[in-house]
């Protein structure tokens, strides 16, 4: 069992703090979680794919960051993700369904969650200023 499924989330904050580091690391981030949830169609053959510049829109992306903030145990990487993706694709600040349940879920997570990171608390007000809350 991973040290994070077992509360240490440490391991997970180094990796943020330390491989996502780059525009490249980080672009290559954001492209495997939209590969991972369906928004990069293309099958991938090798790691190295996620270097490649992807076309995704980010929707389906920052929804399942948003619903990943709010139930996954790596919340610290969903908010490093969230606060990325918007920088990277800033229109999907218009998307009001998705900026109306980002902002629910930043005063949900905020509120109670207690083991969010300073870094994660930090991102989150960035996002939370970039959509206006």
């Amino acid at each position: 069992m991973s040290n994070t499924l077992r509360g240490d989330l440490e391991p997970l904050r180094r990796f943020i703090r330390e491989g996502l580091t780059t525009d490249k690391q980080i672009a290559a981030n954001l492209q495997y979680w939209a590969y991972w949830v369906g928004e990069i169609p293309v099958l991938w053959s090798a790691d190295t794919d996620m270097l490649a510049p992807q076309h995704y829109s980010g929707e389906v992306l920052l929804g399942s960051l948003i619903t990943g903030l709010e139930l996954a145990p790596y919340r610290d990487l969903c908010a490093c993700s969230i606060w990325a993706l918007l920088i990277e694709r800033p229109r999907l600040v218009e998307n009001a369904t998705l900026t109306g349940r980002l902002r629910s879920s930043i005063a949900s997570v905020t509120g109670t969650a207690t083991s969010l990171g300073n870094d994660t608390i930090r991102r989150l007000d960035q996002v939370a200023y970039r959509i206006g809350y």
